[in-house]
């Protein structure tokens, strides 16, 4: 059969129009049909057409709920995600923690895996370990593993999502490992892979704590450090998708010689004013026990032991002192910190110390907002996003296993 044209043009617009509608539904939650149609443009009708696939298909439901400006007794309807809609994997990969998560349409988890893999130096072991555990978790959902609409993997290192390529991860020793197509092809399900920081903006962006921004820088303040930002409501990835893989900002602590933020702004930073790592002889550990070293360190500054504090807080001041003097550049409406370290009062309340004494007289910083999504949970986030909205819906299979 020969589709000319028009008729090609006709169905993009359709599948357009229907995740511009799936987006206010995902990103937005409960809200009637009119304003649905108010916030796309979409006429009343395509949007009564399209909601009512998507009721068929078992993606979205409808509830009944009170308008409070027109008094009691009058009830709208309301549409939003179907929980039991579909599914997706989360797979959080840093050296702080290895999971794989199994979750439904409105996030709610259905299985997490801690993996505590003992070593990550080899690629093919941490894999095939993440294989073996998704795989069993989908054998589990039974007749529902038809709808396992995809998955994301959150992981640390430069990504190039295009790819589904682990370009480069020096924390983890890994180069070059084509870990989204290994693990789709292992499991027959679509994955994306997108590194840490890109993630977690992803996620509170549309769905966490700074969805009411635009323009958003957000630091993953880990061993190293990583930066994301979302300008005007656009995920900037950088030439090569290079934008914030490591912060090689130079700066200056107050008692470390000048190097580079990853330096003296994160958790080796902490590390070294503690007297951890690098030890006495000069070696530094595994990045492993790095990583559980410099979480036992924010457990003890969050106790208030005093050489914790002291060593958290001045990483804190670090960053903010860095922060000032950029976002002066990039001119962010919220700064968000997330990862390990960002947990640590100390480390927040440093970091804000440290903007404001660089900042003028009457001049207001830019606010902060403390991030407590993990990497599993933005991985699960991302797939949600990515597979309900960002690509089209096979509606006619998922109406026919409804039905079934």
């Amino acid at each position: 059969m020969v589709i000319d044209k028009t008729t090609r043009t006709r169905v993009d617009l359709g599948r357009a129009n229907r995740r511009a509608a799936l987006r206010e539904i995902v990103f937005q939650g409960s809200l009637p049909r009119t304003t649905i149609a108010q916030r796309t443009g979409l006429t009343g009708a395509s949007v009564s057409r399209i909601t009512k696939d998507l009721l068929a298909a078992g993606i979205i439901a409808e509830s009944h709920s009170a308008d409070a400006a027109t008094g009691p007794g009058r009830r709208f309807v309301d549409l939003s995600v179907n929980p039991l809609g579909g599914y997706v994997l989360g797979i959080g990969l840093n050296l702080f923690q290895q999971s794989v998560s199994l979750a439904d349409l409105s996030n709610r988890v259905i299985e997490l895996v801690d993996l505590g893999l003992p070593s990550l130096s080899n690629p093919n072991t941490v894999i095939d370990r993440i294989v073996e555990v998704a795989r069993s978790m989908l054998a589990r959902l039974g007749g529902d593993r038809s709808r396992v609409l995809g998955g994301s993997i959150a992981a640390t290192g430069a990504i190039d999502p295009e790819r589904g390529l682990l370009k480069d991860s020096p924390t983890l020793g890994w180069c070059d490992v084509e870990i989204g197509g290994r693990i789709s092809e292992a499991l027959g399900v679509p994955m994306i892979v997108e590194n840490l920081p890109n993630s977690l903006i992803l996620a509170e962006a549309h769905f966490g704590i700074a969805r009411d921004f635009r323009h958003i820088l957000l630091v993953n303040c880990a061993l190293g450090m990583g930066v994301s930002y979302f300008a005007d409501g656009i995920l900037l990835q950088g030439h090569n998708y290079a934008t914030g893989i490591g912060i090689n900002i130079p700066a200056r602590a107050e008692d470390l010689p000048g190097t580079c933020l990853d330096d003296v702004a994160g958790g080796f930073s902490v590390l070294r004013r503690m007297g951890i790592s690098p030890g006495a002889d000069g070696r530094r550990l595994p990045g492993n026990q790095e990583a559980q070293a410099l979480l036992k360190v924010v457990a003890a500054a969050d106790a208030g032991e005093p050489a914790a504090v002291e060593a958290v807080s001045a990483a804190g001041r670090t960053l903010g002192t860095t922060l000032a003097q950029f976002s002066g550049l990039v001119a962010p409406e919220l700064i968000v910190l997330a990862g390990p370290m960002a947990g640590a009062p100390a480390y927040a309340a440093g970091a804000k110390q440290g903007m404001d004494a660089l900042l003028a007289e009457g001049v207001d910083g830019v606010p902060f907002k403390l991030s407590a999504t993990s990497p599993q949970a933005a991985a699960r986030r991302l797939a949600i996003s990515e597979f309900l909205v960002n690509r089209d819906l096979d509606l006619d299979a998922l109406r026919l296993q409804e039905a079934s």
